[in-house]
This record gives C-alpha cells, sequence and structure tokens, in this order.
C-alpha cells in the first residue's frame, strides 16, 4: 500500500512540525539555560566584585589599624621618653642643689676656717707678709741711697747731720709708723 501524495505530505509537514517544536523547545530549554547561566555569570561577578572590595575593604582596614597601633606606640613611646627626661631633669636639679649646697658649705666651712685662724693669731700671716714688704721696700730705699761717705758737722747741739745712725733710727721710726697702721703689735709677747 502506497500511501497518497496528501497524506506524504501532512506526514511530512506533522514531522516538521513536530521537529520544529521540538527544535523550540531545545532552544528554550537552551535559552533558558543561557538566561541562567548569564544571570550566574552576573551573580559571580558580583561575589567576585564584593569579595575583591571586601579583601580590599579588610586590607584597608588592617592597613588602618596597623597605622593606628603605630602611631599609639610612637605616642607612648614620646610619653614615655618625655616622662624619663623629666625625671632625669628633676635628678639632675636635685644633684644641682646638692652639688650647689655642698659648695655653699664648704666655702662656709673655708671662710670659718679662715676667720678662726685670723682671729686665732690676730691676721699674724697678713701682718708678716706686709712687714716683709715693708722691710724690703726699706732696704732697697736704704741701699740706693745717695749720702756722702764723710760727714762733716754735727754740733753739740744734737741736730741730725745723716749719718748711717741717724739714718737707721730714721728707718726704724718709719716701720713702728706702718705697723701702728696696720694695728698689730710686734712683740712676740704681746701676741698671746
Amino acid at each position: 500500500m502506497k500511501p497518497n501524495a496528501k497524506f506524504i505530505e501532512r506526514m511530512q509537514l506533522k514531522q516538521k512540525a513536530s521537529a520544529d517544536r521540538a527544535i523550540a523547545r531545545e532552544q528554550r530549554v537552551q535559552e533558558e539555560e543561557q538566561r541562567l547561566l548569564a544571570i550566574a555569570r552576573g551573580e559571580r561577578e558580583v561575589a567576585q566584585r564584593q569579595a575583591k572590595a571586601k579583601v580590599d575593604q579588610i586590607q584597608k582596614t588592617t592597613e588602618a589599624e596597623t597605622e593606628k597601633q603605630l602611631a599609639i606606640t610612637k605616642a607612648e613611646k614620646l610619653k614615655a621618653e618625655a616622662k624619663i627626661q623629666k625625671e632625669t631633669a628633676e635628678i639632675n636639679f636635685e644633684k644641682a642643689k646638692i652639688e650647689a649646697q655642698t659648695q655653699r658649705t664648704l666655702a662656709e666651712a673655708e671662710a670659718y676656717q679662715k676667720q678662726v685662724i685670723l682671729e686665732a693669731d690676730n691676721a699674724l700671716a697678713q701682718k708678716l707678709d706686709a712687714e716683709i714688704k715693708i722691710q724690703e721696700l726699706w732696704a732697697a730705699a736704704y741701699a740706693k741711697r745717695q749720702v756722702p761717705t764723710n760727714v762733716f758737722g754735727g754740733g753739740s747741739d744734737g741736730a741730725p747731720v745723716g749719718n748711717d745712725y741717724e739714718t737707721k733710727t730714721f728707718m726704724q721710726m718709719l716701720t713702728l709708723d706702718a705697723a701702728k697702721r696696720l694695728s698689730y703689735q710686734r712683740d712676740l709677747a704681746a701676741t698671746k
């Protein structure tokens, strides 16, 4: 039996329509899968961007925290150094005060010692130095005097004529006058 041409044509159209439906169904499935794939890709890209942003945020936060901690550490270090410098300055100030008091005490003790010595010997060392200088000056002046080797004159009236004895007496009087001005006794018994 041979089918009629119209039946064959209808069957071919039916097969074609069935094939077209199957292709359309496949295309819909494929388009749905592509849509889902695009959504999945978009979500993946969004997730990647979010993950990258989160990593960047965490890194920036970590860096900021690190900078903050470094700044705090630096500030604490500077504060500790300032405290040490302050304490050192206070110690040095106290040390300087003690040294100044020690120097003042030593100076007062030395002054007191000198005063006691001066009172005990009535400034004998200074007076002796002054006496030696006086005698040196008189001796130098006496050595340089210009007097004639022979002196004529000298009456019985006792008027001075400039001989060595008279010069010596005059020098003794000047020495006594200087000693009187220094207000000390040259006699050893008087200082006791």
